[in-house]
């Protein structure tokens, strides 16, 4: 075309790529196999190949998301973040054509950052999960009692010998959200700063009572199966051999993403071993949920306000001055007022 004397180029025509074939061409790249010119030739760049694999780890990150909810499994942003992580390692051993070592110099982190705009892009919001309000899988709840009979007998376990475990968490400063206030000269209480300091414990008790394992702090471990085989093998194998039984143990486990595969649960003589609860029904059968956690934290936050009054330091300072070692002994208090009878109900 000519306009005034000038020649007026036409548009390169460029085509029109697909994810698949955005992510081939970057295999090829950084193979050596084709070069970012003859990619911009074709109209493409490297960030838009780069933008193609962070879309698709998008779509099976939120695929796996919307599966996992359908279950009414809780899935935490840390969970969210870990499996994009093993999500984004699949999908380069997948499309690479080469052992996966060949992409630690550039491995994925889902930072905090990332789990934002994720969950901004998709409209995911923090929801209160509430045991009363949760639907139940009715038909497995049913079912259980009769297949947990069937592993008891199969197993020769002696009410002795069973176990159960869960895990809670306990806002160790916490106080209660409401005060008594004067009618005549409180319009309206002060915001009282809450410090939301978190700690997860695990209890884990036998089905007579006679054996409560001392509460258990749960942190990030490089070792996730260490609890199992360092604490809880040990002192239910003490346990069984004192009550002159055989050494041997089943432990009921929630049905959570968190936790290790049922057969990396077992003792290296195959003897103590654990049994997940059915999906979507803890709430209903897990005997801890049942009142035992709640109490628990009754009773710690009593201990607590009970420290507070009997020291002569104002409240902010009792709480602020709070240390671990504080907490574990409010939180031994707490669970040696968990009774006999509450446990066997």
């Amino acid at each position: 075309m000519r306009r005034r004397g000038k020649r007026i180029s036409q548009p390169l025509k460029r085509k029109a790529w697909t994810v698949k074939e955005k992510l081939e061409a970057l295999d090829r790249l950084k193979s050596g196999m084709m070069g970012e010119s003859t990619l911009r030739g074709e109209g493409l760049e490297r960030k838009h190949l780069k933008t193609a694999q962070d879309n698709l780890l998008d779509r099976a990150v939120f695929m796996w998301f919307t599966q996992e909810r359908s279950d009414s499994t809780p899935i935490s942003g840390d969970i969210i973040r870990k499996q994009a992580e093993k999500l984004k390692k699949d999908l380069n051993f997948r499309h690479s054509g080469r052992d996966a070592s060949a992409h630690q110099g550039n491995k994925f982190k889902a930072s905090s950052g990332w789990l934002n705009h994720f969950k901004k892009r998709h409209g995911i919001r923090q929801v209160t999960i509430s045991g009363e309000t949760r639907s139940a899988d009715i038909k497995a709840c049913d079912e259980y009692p009769l297949k947990l009979q069937e592993i008891i007998i199969e197993g020769s376990y002696a009410p002795e010998q069973i176990y159960n475990a869960d895990e809670t968490g306990l806002c160790y400063h916490m106080l209660p959200d409401r005060t008594l206030a004067s009618r005549t000269k409180e319009q309206k209480a002060e915001g009282f700063k809450v410090i939301k300091e978190r700690l997860t414990i695990l209890f884990s008790v036998n089905k007579t009572g006679s054996h409560k394992l001392k509460p258990l702090c749960i942190g990030k471990s490089r070792s996730p199966r260490e609890w199992f085989n360092k604490y809880f093998v040990p002192a239910v194998r003490s346990h069984v051999r004192r009550q002159n039984l055989e050494p041997k143990a089943l432990l009921l486990l929630d049905n959570c993403p968190a936790h290790s595969p049922v057969e990396t649960l077992t003792s290296k003589d195959g003897k103590i071993k654990v049994s997940y609860l059915p999906k979507n029904t803890t709430f209903k059968i897990q005997p801890f949920n049942q009142g035992i956690l709640a109490t628990f934290k009754m009773n710690y936050h009593k201990a607590l306000v009970k420290k507070i009054v009997e020291d002569n330091s104002s409240i902010t300072d009792v709480i602020k001055k709070l240390n671990l070692l504080d907490v574990f002994n409010l939180g031994e208090t707490a669970w040696l007022g968990i009774t006999l009878s509450m446990i066997q109900k």
